[in-house]
């Protein structure tokens, strides 16, 4: 079994902590409030950049059946124009003729009417399209400029969690570095291990990890060299002797 001066160990803890405390920065890195949220406004800026592209299709279909309506309109008045004045003149025309003449007129004049009714929706559509396209335009703005608040917010925010990191890991290193190989590679055992990697036990049985070991562990290990490295049959880690 390996052994390791007893301040090598105590050492150790802090080492510990100062890699959970890594650890623990760098999953706030990761899950960063505000990673969610500027992922939430650049997905809601997706989707509005979507409406105002539908919206926009929209508007061109309706732009193309109010000039397709305005054509037969027009046309529709011209020929009305022109029946109505061959009428006033009724030149080489009885009475049946100007009838008939009459009947054709009344029924393409319902047929504009309905046109018009029709070009005037047309036209409310178009309308809608451009009074919906300013109102996107808008929102998507005002998305944007959220999303540009947050994402600065968050490069902050980062900024300050690398530049912790870094101070823990020149700290951790420092207090790394000097321990011996043996006592290094019982450290980087346990870590692999997946669950606890260094802890300390107080004589009254408290320990540092918030576990409990056993009483008959916990009187071996007290009667043990204070230099040996002291290795839990259950949890796998390193266990530390405290206030020897």
């Amino acid at each position: 079994m390996a052994t390791a001066p007893r301040a090598d160990q105590l050492a150790l803890l802090t080492v510990a902590q100062l890699d959970s405390d890594i650890a623990r920065l760098r999953q706030s890195d990761v899950r960063h409030p505000l990673r969610v949220s500027a992922g939430e406004l650049m997905n809601l800026v997706a989707a509005k950049s979507q409406e105002i592209a539908d919206n926009e299709r929209a508007e061109a279909n309706a732009r193309e059946a109010l000039s397709a309506l305005s054509e037969r309109t027009d046309a529709l008045t011209e020929l009305l124009r022109e029946k109505k004045a061959l009428f006033r003149a009724g030149t080489g025309m009885d009475s049946r003729g100007l009838l008939t003449l009459q009947s054709e007129i009344d029924g393409q004049q319902a047929k504009l009417d309905e046109l018009s009714e029709a070009e005037f929706e047309a036209l409310e559509a178009v309308e809608n399209c451009e009074a919906r396209s300013a109102q996107l335009r808008e929102e998507l703005a005002e998305l944007n400029r959220k999303l540009l608040a947050e994402q600065v917010q968050l490069e902050n925010a980062v900024t300050d969690i690398h530049s912790d990191i870094t101070k823990l890991t020149e700290e951790r290193e420092r207090r790394y570095a000097p321990l011996s190989d043996s006592l290094k590679r019982e450290y980087e055992r346990a870590a692999t291990s997946g669950g606890y990697t260094v802890i300390g036990v107080h004589p009254n049985g408290r320990s540092t990890g918030g576990i409990e070991l056993s009483p008959i562990e916990l009187n071996r290990i007290k009667n043990a060299d204070p230099e040996q490295v002291w290795i839990s049959d259950e949890y796998e880690c390193i266990v530390v002797l405290l206030d020897a």
